[in-house]
């Protein structure tokens, strides 16, 4: 019978066990079902605000879920990594999921370009550390490159006690915090205050001083009258106490604190001040392990258009160059600001994001005229409408591809917002009973046609200020005739030598920085022997041209860099890619690692001699050339660019060869092929051979 028991208690127990983890299954698969539906419509609203990055979206929200859905198993805080150029919408994207996921109110983000102030490091942790309950957070540590830990090429530490705290934080979630709170000294002084002021013989009880008034108030003040109580310890800092050990000693409120402290004298007050003193100087650790951590940043060395703030580049090309980025680039970029060890912490999960396109600037310029004119409908009941001319206008004064959108939504401020009032104030004085603003550009200026009912009723014309324009307008002056001559010799080389046409050639730009420029897509990912006097001619090609257009004598000093830049490539192959008639690394200076050779006289000699070959180059092929050269820079001394399919036709009248040298080639691996063949059939033969003679014997 007991044997039948236990066993029946056994069925019991388990059958209850499965019932419990059912309903407890049950319970979890309705929320874990809604979490899964929240970030599905996410990612849908995400995708309708922030244009040109959905690859973008997918790589967070997928990388969210795990947190959002089951953070409560998390051992350490999830860590993602979101690198980008400013302005692409790094922190306003994490800032909107968070909202959408109604986590803004859990959102702390920490600028760590900041030192001092509320969203500074030592701020904002402050203010996470003082909430009490341990769901979990958001963190986004914005401008992370600022918390540079290495620094200069012996990868010199830089030691900060905050630069600690945000590594503790990182890899254990956990965050020591007792030295952030600035009260504890002002609360050490109070404590030292009123025990010199017993020791004058100032008495309390309940609290209350009944003994030695007087020199309470000359010491600590705060007192009105002989009549009114005065309390020992000053009630102003009833909060500092709260602030200090309210946690550990079970106290929330003020009146809380009062009420204890209204029951003792001045030995007991002074022995829980010594107690509050003894609790806020523990060291106090607030966990974050169910946390999720956001790191922020741009890294100039992965991101090296970053620095280019030139309105002539396209955006096509930034935003090729930055799709070519990879998490292996990103991790070495970390190696020149972080320790190897920190890299580590920070995880696999790096989200990169490109430049935005052309396509993507325009996508994000007419959805904010349309969000415009929404508000517009909703203010004055008009609506607004638009025809390209005004989104080429905000394009071609707006979009710098490395500063991202912010100077686009400036641009739009001025040219399209701040004329709206001026519209709407003529409609109102003319008494029109309008409908519909239609904008377009005309002549420099916004034009605003006033319709009713699909009927033209007036329009009004606003002066724009097109300042990049004025900038890219052709000059025809002195210095475009310069600058066509050098870069025509440029693109001539190009063509001729690398049987390349540049994607653009320019003798005007908006850019303080230069006068013109040959933008040429790289084709190959390495640098051959037999590649460099010619990279170097093409270099060279622009000073060159002006020698030969304008003679010796009225060369310009406007090819500073190609000089460098060619100096530079030449001696850095021949120091240190063995491209030198001694295979051996050689130092570029005395303090760089004492394991290079440091003579360096012979190298500097075969400098010479190739900088001299490749300007023989250079002077050869734009004589040869001549006619190509002189129509290309006559055009470009009238017009401020000529685009590729230009230069293509242009090109193909003098005969010049159009293939992309490079392009589909296969050099390397055919050579590769081809010795193999060799070695395989000599192998073979041999064999052959031996099998003969074994017969033969």
């Amino acid at each position: 019978m007991g044997k039948k028991n236990a066993h029946l208690l056994r069925i019991i127990a388990v059958t209850f066990k499965i019932s419990f983890m059912t309903k407890k299954m049950n319970l979890m698969s309705g929320d874990f079902s809604q979490k899964v539906n929240d970030l599905k419509n996410a990612k849908k609203k995400l995708k309708n605000q922030f244009i040109g990055i959905d690859d973008i979206i997918d790589s967070l929200i997928d990388n969210v879920r795990s947190w959002y859905t089951m953070n409560i198993i998390q051992e350490k805080p999830a860590v993602i990594n979101l690198w980008g150029l400013t302005g692409v919408g790094k922190t306003s994207l994490v800032k909107k999921l968070m909202e959408l996921l109604k986590f803004d109110d859990k959102t702390y983000r920490i600028d760590l370009g900041e030192k001092h102030g509320e969203t500074s490091f030592t701020g904002k942790m402050k203010e996470l550390c003082k909430v009490r309950d341990n769901n979990p957070k958001v963190i986004m540590l914005d401008e992370f490159q600022h918390a540079r830990t290495i620094t200069g090429p012996f990868r010199e530490e830089n030691i900060f006690e905050e630069n600690r705290k945000i590594w503790e934080l990182i890899d254990e979630g956990v965050v020591n915090y007792n030295s952030m709170n600035r009260g504890f000294a002002h609360f050490e002084q109070q404590m030292g205050r009123l025990e010199r002021l017993i020791g004058f013989g100032v008495k309390v009880k309940n609290g209350f001083v009944v003994e030695g008034k007087d020199l309470h108030v000359s010491e600590m003040g705060g007192f009105s009258g002989k009549d009114e109580p005065l309390f020992f310890f000053p009630l102003n800092d009833y909060q500092l106490i709260i602030d200090l050990a309210g946690q550990e000693l079970n106290i929330e409120l003020q009146r809380d604190l009062a009420r204890k402290l209204m029951k003792m004298n001045e030995i007991e007050t002074m022995s829980f001040l010594k107690k509050v003193h003894s609790i806020a100087k523990r060291p106090k650790v607030k966990c974050f392990k169910r946390s999720i951590i956001f790191v922020l940043g741009n890294l100039d060395e992965a991101f090296t258009m970053s620095g280019n703030y030139s309105p002539d580049m396209s955006a096509d090309e930034f935003h090729r160059i930055t799709k070519k980025i990879t998490v292996t680039e990103i991790k070495k970029a970390l190696r020149e600001r972080f320790r190897d060890e920190q890299i580590g912490r920070l995880g696999n999960i790096h989200i990169i994001y490109p430049a935005l396109s052309i396509n993507s600037y325009r996508k994000i310029i007419r959805k904010n005229l349309n969000e415009i004119g929404k508000r517009l409908k909703q203010l004055t009941g008009l609506n607004l409408k638009y025809n390209e001319s005004v989104i080429d206008a905000i394009y071609q004064e707006g979009v710098y591809p490395a500063l991202g959108t912010r100077p686009i939504f400036s641009t739009i401020n001025q040219m399209i917002k701040s004329k709206l009032s001026v519209y709407v104030d003529y409609i109102l004085n003319k008494k029109l009973k309008a409908d519909t603003l239609f904008l377009c550009m005309e002549d420099e200026k916004l034009k605003c046609q006033i319709i009713s009912k699909k009927e033209l009723m007036d329009e009004v014309k606003e002066k724009v200020v097109f300042e990049l324009r004025k900038l890219k307008e052709p000059k025809k002056d002195e210095k475009q005739a310069i600058s066509a001559v050098h870069e025509a010799g440029h693109a001539v080389a190009c063509q001729v030598l690398f049987n390349t046409v540049p994607d653009v050639v320019a003798s005007v730009t908006a850019s303080p920085e230069n006068d013109g420029f040959v933008y040429v897509r790289p084709v190959n990912e390495y640098v051959s022997k037999k590649d460099v006097i010619p990279h170097v001619a093409m270099l060279l090609a622009g000073i060159t041209a002006e020698e030969l257009v304008f003679g010796e004598d009225h060369i310009t000093s406007g090819s500073s860099s190609d000089i460098s830049s060619a100096t530079i490539f030449v001696t850095s192959l021949l120091k240190k890619h063995g491209f030198g008639k001694t295979k051996i690394a050689i130092a570029d200076s005395v303090t760089e690692s004492s394991k290079f050779y440091h003579k360096s006289e012979d190298v500097e000699e075969h400098v010479r001699e190739i900088m001299n070959e490749a300007k023989a180059l250079a002077k050869n092929t734009l004589i040869k050339e001549k006619p190509f050269l002189i129509e290309l820079a006559s055009y470009l001394s009238v017009q401020p660019r000529i685009e590729k399919d230009q230069l293509l036709k242009m090109s193909k009248k003098h005969s010049i060869s159009n293939r992309r040298r490079g392009e589909g080639g296969t050099f390397y691996r055919d050579k590769l092929k081809n010795e193999a063949r060799i070695i395989l059939n000599k192998k073979n033969f041999n064999n052959q051979i031996t099998h003969l003679v074994d017969i033969a014997q």
